[in-house]
């Protein structure tokens, strides 16, 4: 069994016995003084824990995965499947990576962030943050920050943008309105070479990007079974695949 294979079980275990202690509880609150109950619902609890860890792992992909849920302060447990090495996700669309209960392409300002590299474009804080952090490392090695040239896409952004694509005979190139990854505020466009495939910039994402929680989808994936189109340049921040938060 390959060490990326194990490492992809821990960390499907590691997810699924997270949300059973929180179902557990949950039941057992419920049913004070019903002691049978709560001994019930533990044994249910145990039962879709191990179903959890056992249906998140992608055998195909050798890959961890999770159901999606949405918490408090904007916790997503999205429903991807990552690998670290190559910095790699199967993007399931939809609303696999839905947070905080906003809807694609209608999230709050005060929800988001301007980033420092290209003010005029936000995101989520915590991805904003994010691609500070590795924009300086990449700076490190190139002596220039990151270039970005679009993040979160609104509604009406997307409406244009499949507009746009679509006047061009390429509607493929844009996601249906509300459901573009970019909805999210997850989501980046690149430029300055990373934007190209066979460069020096573009292997450093994929290999770095993983480190600050970006990665890079398997339907941009030259080679991959699931590639469907030639983006380089569309990069996704995993809050749960961010190495730097607990």
């Amino acid at each position: 069994m390959s060490v990326e294979v194990l490492a992809a079980r821990q960390i499907a275990k590691k997810v699924g016995s997270q949300r059973f202690r929180r179902r557990v509880g949950c039941g057992c609150l419920v049913a004070v003084g019903l002691p049978l109950m709560c001994v019930g619902l533990v044994l249910i609890g145990i039962v879709g824990g191990a179903q959890m860890v056992l249906g998140g792992f992608d055998e195909a992909e050798g890959l961890a995965s999770a159901s999606p849920t949405a918490g408090a302060g904007g916790t997503i447990t999205a429903d991807v499947s990552y690998d670290p090495d190559g910095s790699t996700f199967v993007d399931r669309g939809g609303s696999a990576n839905a947070w905080g209960g906003y809807a694609n392409g209608v999230i709050p300002t005060s929800e988001l962030c301007a980033l420092s590299m290209a003010p005029s474009l936000r995101a989520r804080c915590d991805a904003a943050q994010a691609l500070d952090r590795m924009s300086a490392a990449y700076a490190a090695q190139f002596g220039e920050p990151i270039k970005v040239t679009d993040a979160y896409r609104d509604f009406a952004g997307q409406q244009s943008a499949k507009a746009s694509w679509c006047a061009r005979g390429k509607c493929n190139m844009a996601a249906t309105p509300g459901t573009s990854n970019h909805g999210w505020a997850l989501a980046f466009d690149l430029g300055e070479g990373i934007n190209s495939y066979d460069t020096a910039p573009y292997a450093w994402m994929k290999n770095h990007g993983s480190e600050f929680g970006f990665f890079h989808p398997t339907w941009a994936e030259p080679g991959h079974k699931d590639y469907a189109k030639s983006e380089p340049w569309h990069w996704q921040y995993l809050p749960d695949a961010d190495p730097s938060k607990p």
